[in-house]
């Protein structure tokens, strides 16, 4: 009889050890979704950047021309320059409005010498809170590609 009651307390001390543990292994669990998750966005992110950088290098640039931007930042976020109407972003909520694409120019005529491609106003989506991306992930290449003046 006192074995049998000794088993019962010992599973009733298991049930309560188990309720006051277990927020801290959801915690835990969540934490580590969470930042695999994160890491797993900003990799596509700088996978898009790094691929619409190398795009922009090689791209026929022309000044005041908003094409030449309109395709980078399609390459960023749907992959291809000039994407279909039902074409999804390659990240989840990425619009072309967060792709930011500058061409640094060395000289008079304004023939880039680089160009550059980052994010910024990107929200990465988490249990907790959000994390804001502000001009990363970023590339920049030299520019090889055809300059087309006025």
């Amino acid at each position: 009889m006192k074995t049998e009651v000794k088993r019962n307390r010992e599973r009733g001390n298991s049930i309560i050890e188990f309720a006051i543990s277990l927020p801290f292994l959801v915690a835990v669990v969540a934490g580590v979704f969470q930042f695999g998750y994160t890491f797993f966005i900003y990799n596509s992110l700088r996978n898009s950047v790094h691929a619409g950088g190398r795009f922009a290098s090689v791209a026929d640039f022309a000044v005041g021309g908003s094409s030449f931007e309109n395709q980078v930042k399609n390459v960023v976020v749907y992959g291809t320059p000039v994407p279909d109407v039902d074409s999804h972003p390659l990240v989840p909520g990425l619009t072309t409005g967060q792709v930011s694409v500058s061409a640094n120019s060395a000289d008079a005529v304004g023939i880039p010498r680089t160009i550059t491609v980052s994010i910024s106003g990107y929200e990465v989506p988490s249990v907790w809170r959000p994390m804001r991306l502000e001009g990363k992930p970023q590339a920049t290449f030299p520019y090889m590609g055809q300059f087309i003046g006025d």
